[in-house]
């Protein structure tokens, strides 16, 4: 089952954005880079797509870290004529799949003003190498930092798709955005309830800020090959919807 809703700005979907034919994934790999940030740390990022790219997306891993999924979904992009970059917000680190305590540890251990550091020069870097803005797409604990980036007000950002992650409801909060955003929400997620989804579509409506909600009837984790919750179908449905959110919001 899904169920969109758009408030705020009523965005140009083309026909091809609800079929579900599936799109497969670049045949050819990308490459680990070093990104430096603005105060000088650096972190690892896969690459993948060509330079020459009109449009370009930063990928933000779920809780469990730089894994297969975030590149898969980067390789796909890189198909669609995207520069993709999804960056390692972990250091280095991966979860064990088996073990949600130990992610959930490692999360604590992410320093949130870090990780907007982290992501503005993934940003960057993005935005020098296309000379065009950039889209952010996260999943899980990048759903809810690709949500925070959208208000923070970065330059080069266009705008942002999240996938299962925090959501805050309070107008304060959500009133920052200032981008357009594209939220996909478990129906099984209690971390988002459906009156509390409700809220959040009303408050933005009034805000007028552009954001279009998408309920799946999946587990959260959805998207992850990896995981007993995988399911392939709402994860295809959701890429197509995502693409065409992004093309025409860059």
């Amino acid at each position: 089952m899904f169920r969109a809703l758009i408030y705020g700005v009523i965005f140009a979907f083309s026909a091809t954005a609800w079929a579900e034919d599936k799109i497969e994934a670049a045949t050819s790999s990308g490459e680990i880079v070093t990104l430096t940030t603005a105060i000088d740390t650096t972190l690892e990022a896969y690459l993948v797509g060509s330079t020459s790219a009109k449009k370009s997306v930063l990928i933000l891993h779920d809780r469990w870290g730089l894994d297969s999924t975030a590149k898969t979904w980067a390789d796909r992009f890189a198909a669609q004529g995207y520069l993709a970059l999804a960056i390692d917000l972990y250091d280095g680190r991966v979860a064990n799949k088996n073990n949600a305590e130990h992610a959930a540890l490692i999360m604590r251990q992410i320093d949130p003003e870090w990780s907007d550091v982290n992501i503005k020069a993934g940003l960057s870097y993005l935005a020098k190498k296309t000379r065009e803005r950039v889209a952010i797409l996260g999943w899980g604990f990048g759903g809810s930092l690709a949500f925070k980036a959208a208000q923070l007000d970065i330059a080069s950002l266009a705008s942002v798709v999240m996938v299962y992650g925090y959501l805050p409801t309070g107008i304060n909060e959500l009133k920052k955005v200032t981008r357009p955003v594209f939220g996909v929400f478990s129906t099984s997620d209690e971390r988002m309830m459906p009156e509390e989804l409700e809220q959040v579509v009303l408050l933005m409506g009034k805000l007028r800020n552009p954001f279009v909600s998408l309920e799946v009837d999946a587990a959260p984790g959805f998207v992850d090959e990896s995981l007993p919750v995988f399911d392939k179908d709402a994860t295809e449905r959701v890429w197509q919807q995502s693409l065409n959110f992004l093309n025409e919001t860059l």
